[in-house]
């Protein structure tokens, strides 16, 4: 067995298979929620190589076999987004050669663009929502509406936990003129502040 061999086996020993993951869930996200047995030293999403979509699934990788285990009986059917993850032993054959593929393969683009600095999130993030063509725009905010009827707590925790998500959403609006920019002005004004307990200066 040489040391590549080795070392798949040592991070399969340690690592698990998530499957069943729903597409707009991110790393980070996956990662907090599997922090919860123990320290995550990565979670990779696989991702199309042709689409730069994500597949549905990934792998969270431990410092221990203990704490992947552990992972598998408490977060084996967790629910994100109206699915239950699929918590697995990441040994199996098929797991392995994943995981030696990820480690193997340049990094894929992420489709959610690079990551950018705080204060220029909100010009990017208008940027981007401008650029939509209409009827995608229209598609995201009729989503989202099934989404909030649908489960409301679900989309109140993805929201708070997303600000970006929230802003864009509010940027579509904007746009799709359903309400009025200064109106939104007001609304991210005031959310700025009660989120920081004080005024942007």
């Amino acid at each position: 067995m040489d040391n590549l061999e080795a070392n798949i086996m040592d991070k399969s020993m340690r690592s698990v298979f998530v499957g069943n993951i729903p597409y707009e869930a991110t790393e980070e996200k996956l990662k907090d929620i599997f922090g919860e047995v123990g320290q995550v030293l990565s979670f990779k999403l696989v991702f199309d190589r042709e689409t730069g979509k994500p597949k549905g699934y990934g792998f969270c990788e431990y410092r221990d076999q203990e704490t992947a285990l552990s992972a598998m009986r408490n977060l084996n059917g967790y629910e994100i987004g109206g699915r239950n993850l699929r918590v697995d032993n990441a040994c199996t054959e098929k797991s392995r050669m994943e995981m030696q593929n990820l480690l193997n393969q340049p990094p894929v683009e992420n489709p959610y663009g690079e990551p950018i600095q705080a204060e220029k999130a909100p010009e990017a993030i208008s940027k981007a929502v401008a650029s939509l063509p209409p009827e995608q725009m229209f598609e995201l905010m009729k989503q989202m509406k099934t989404t909030i009827q649908n489960n409301p707590t679900e989309a109140r925790q993805m929201l708070l936990q997303n600000p970006q998500l929230a802003y864009a959403l509010l940027q579509a609006q904007v746009v799709m003129k359903i309400i009025d920019p200064h109106t939104a002005a007001v609304s991210v004004f005031n959310y700025t502040k009660n989120k920081i307990g004080g005024y942007l200066v």
